[in-house]
Parts: structure tokens; C-alpha cells; sequence
């Protein structure tokens, strides 16, 4: 649940760039289409970017131990998410609940009103006159408002004047209800994020922009038109799945429409997202926490204060309790258990009871403790210029942080199963002068 909590965070500031360069730069010109159209793309690539595993760099497998010490540099998470220890440390409250709870509670919420929203939509439709006009289902209804919703266009049995159906059905035919369903998607699942209801709003603007701009241009006496809109200022206002032709923005819509249209030489502005894009991919993609991605950073073994290696600095003792002391999987080519595809695994695994202790195998500095996609929550500890350990799929994150020495024994963690992991277990690494090795040659 972590994991996918940290992945909406991505998302929701990927979401907020979009908007801002949105209200920067594209927000007055009357490129219609095209502001649909990259609101729309800015909120798909939105959940595709941290999902991506990029190669931003790439070192060299053979790193010199007497150059550079490598480790993880992804948003240290656990900085938010681990649990606080009590000031006697005989009790831990697991505070890494709170967030999931408010989460699903709120997404819970609004999802119960949206459905009651659509429930009381597909009321209306069952007490309504079904007319055809066209290949469009007109649903006369006793209400006030004029307004579409999915493929259905719904009119007041008082209604006869053609230019609000002819708005109306620039939204069926437009398919604007695809990109209000896409956007109350997104609403769900970053609720916590204000910028996500204004970027729904700036959508639906724009639909009403491009259903004025059809209508006006099947009737040029765009005074027609304007009279109109202003008979159904009184008429109420709706919100959710359904696309109104009385709207809180017609203010803006008049404005729109009596603007001068923008000169075509500035469509160019739209090309600063690739910029964006490529900012987000280095910021967010997940390339710094994949597999090959233990080494994108350095740093120089000096900054850890160790002292010339000793043999309490090189791992030598099992990172389990002997009565574990078991490997299931070994080091080297096997079946992958997640995907099935055969690729070489560059640790071992012991099958472990959930919260069992995990112990460090040699003397050394925390180099790294966060959350991974595959790896889960994992630490990693630097021994020596030379030698490194990497314990992963741990139940909770470690109460240790970058920088505290730890001792040949001490406990640094507990069996889980987070990441890719399918039962709980520890996946265990030794990592000599920069590469992976069989940690079977450094157990007793």
C-alpha cells in the first residue's frame, strides 16, 4: 500500500507541473483543441511517468574501490512513512497506518458520491421522454437544466430553442463524457490534491469553449447565441460527469468568444512540453530505484569515516538466526517468480517468518534505507571501500538512518514482504568493489 500511496504522490506533482505551465502559458489562447488535448495528455503522462524505468545514467559495472562508494539516492520515504520509536522503545506505535487509512477513507467517500451522483442521473433518464433527433437519444426531463451526460442529451420539456441542443450535442459528439470520466478517475485517486479539481474545472472549460465554437459556427450571429446563453443564466448549475449548458464560467465563455482568435505563430508554445516532460522523466521516473540503479550516485568513502578494514568489516556471519539458516534461492540464473522470465539473481533468499530479526553481517555505515518497487523496503550498509550489504523486502523500513554506524550482530531490521516479494522472506546481497557477488563465499 506504501508503495502505491509514494506512487500517487509522484503522480499528483507531475499533475500540478502540468497545470501550472497550463496556467502560465496556454491558459488565454484559443487553441481549444489543442488545450484538450494537452490537458489531457498532461494528465495520462502524469501516471505514466514514475512507472518508468529510465536510464537517466549509467556507470561503469568496474567501479575502483578507491575512487567512489555507490548507493541509493532516491527521496529518502522513510523520513515520512517509517514508525517512531517511543522515548523507553518498549512500545512502537505504527504511525505507517495513518496515511493508508485517511487515503481509503477519503477515496471511499467520493466514490460513494459519485456514485450517487450517476444514480440519481439514471433516475432522471427513467422518468424522462426519450426522443431521437438525428442519431442522438434526447431525454426530456421536468427539470431546468439543459446538459449531457455520456451519449444522452437531456432538455427540459420547456426547451425548443435549437442552439442549445446544437451545444449539447457538440459534447456528445465531441466525446467530451471520455474526458470527464478520466478526470473524476483522477479526482478519486488524488483526492488530497486541490490542483486536481482546478485542472477538472480548466478541462471542462475548455468543452465548453469547443461546444460554443461549433454552434457559433453553424450561426454566425453570434448576438443569437450570446442572448441565449444569458436566458439560462437563472437555470441552476451541475458538476461531476455531466457537461451543462448553464455553467458558472459563462463569463469566461462570453469573453472567449467575443476575444480576437490567437495568431497561429504562437502554437509553437505548446512544444515546451517536451521540456517538462523530460524534466518529470529525471525527477520521477523510477530509474534510481531499478534493479541496475544501486550505483547512480557517489559518494566518497571518506565521508563515511571508516577505518582501515578489519576482518569485523567484511561480512562474514549469517544475517538470520541460525534456526533460518536456509537458502531457497540462490545466486545466479533462475525463473523469475513474478514475471516467469529467466534472469540472473544477484543475491540469495532465506525463507523467514514475518518479523523475525534481520542482523548486519559485518561492521559499517547505513548507506541507504527507502522503498523500492521491486526491492520494497530495504538498507543498505557500507563495510569498506571495498564491500557493501543490501538487505530487502523488509516488513517495515529500518529505524536506522544514512549515516549511523552499525556493529558485526546488531539488528537492523525485520523479515516482511514487500516489493515484488510473494511470501515473506530476506533478500540478501554482497556488493564487492562495485558489483554484485555469491554472498554463500562470505557465510560461515
Amino acid at each position: 500500500m506504501t508503495i502505491f500511496l509514494i506512487y500517487t504522490l509522484k503522480v499528483s506533482a507531475c499533475i500540478t507541473a502540468f497545470y501550472l505551465l497550463y496556467l502560465l502559458l496556454l491558459k488565454r489562447y484559443t487553441f481549444f483543441s489543442l488545450n484538450r488535448f494537452y490537458l489531457l495528455a498532461g494528465m495520462a503522462l502524469s501516471f505514466i511517468i514514475p512507472s518508468v524505468d529510465l536510464p537517466v545514467l549509467e556507470l561503469s559495472p568496474q567501479i575502483q574501490s578507491n575512487e567512489v562508494f555507490t548507493a541509493i539516492t532516491a527521496i529518502e520515504w522513510h523520513d515520512y512513512f517509517q514508525p517512531q520509536q517511543i522515548a523507553n522503545e518498549e512500545n512502537t506505535i505504527d504511525y505507517t497506518m495513518i496515511w493508508p487509512v485517511v487515503y481509503i477513507t477519503g477515496l471511499s467517500l467520493l466514490f460513494f458520491r459519485l456514485l450517487l451522483s450517476i444514480v440519481r442521473m439514471v433516475r432522471i433518464k427513467n422518468k424522462a421522454e426519450v426522443q431521437l433527433m438525428g442519431k442522438i437519444k434526447v431525454m426530456r426531463t421536468e427539470g431546468t437544466l439543459a446538459f449531457s451526460f455520456f451519449n444522452l442529451v437531456f432538455l427540459p420539456k420547456d426547451e425548443h430553442d435549437p442552439m442549445v441542443m446544437a451545444h449539447e450535442t457538440a459534447h456528445v459528439r465531441q466525446f467530451h463524457w471520455f474526458d470527464l470520466l478520466l478526470a473524476e478517475v483522477t479526482t478519486l485517486l488524488l483526492w488530497y490534491n486541490p490542483v486536481v479539481v482546478w485542472y477538472k474545472r480548466s478541462l471542462k472549460l475548455q468543452h465548453e469553449y469547443l461546444a460554443d465554437a461549433s454552434v457559433v459556427k453553424s450561426n454566425p450571429a453570434i448576438e443569437n447565441y450570446l442572448n441565449c446563453m444569458l436566458r439560462q443564466v437563472s437555470r441552476g448549475s451541475s458538476s461531476g460527469l455531466v457537461s451543462p449548458f448553464n455553467s458558472i464560467t459563462i463569463k469566461k465563455r462570453i469573453m472567449m468568444m467575443t476575444n480576437k482568435k490567437t495568431s497561429l505563430k504562437y502554437a509553437g508554445v505548446y512544444l515546451f512540453i517536451i521540456p517538462l516532460v523530460s524534466l518529470l522523466l529525471f525527477g520521477f521516473s523510477d530509474s534510481r530505484l531499478a534493479e541496475k540503479a544501486f550505483s547512480v550516485v557517489s559518494y566518497h568513502s571518506a565521508e563515511f569515516d571508516i577505518d582501515t578494514a578489519t576482518k569485523a568489516d567484511i561480512p562474514s556471519v549469517w544475517p538470520v538466526d541460525k534456526e533460518y539458516m536456509k537458502i531457497a534461492s540462490g545466486y545466479g540464473m533462475r525463473k523469475h517468480p513474478k514475471t516467469g522470465e529467466m534472469k540472473m539473481h544477484l543475491g540469495i533468499d532465506m525463507p523467514i517468518p514475518e518479523g523475525e530479526n534481520i542482523y548486519a553481517t559485518a561492521d559499517g555505515v547505513v548507506a541507504g534505507s527507502t522503498l523500492d518497487k521491486r526491492y520494497g523496503n530495504y538498507i543498505l550498509i557500507k563495510h569498506t571501500d571495498a564491500y557493501s550489504t543490501h538487505y530487502s523486502h523488509m516488513k517495515e523500513l529500518s529505524t536506522l538512518k544514512y549515516g549511523d554506524k552499525v556493529k558485526k550482530g546488531q539488528v537492523i531490521g525485520y523479515v516482511g514482504s514487500s516489493g515484488w516479494s510473494t511470501v515473506p522472506h530476506l533478500h540478501y546481497e554482497v556488493h564487492k568493489e562495485g558489483k554484485r557477488v555469491d554472498p554463500e563465499g562470505y557465510l560461515p
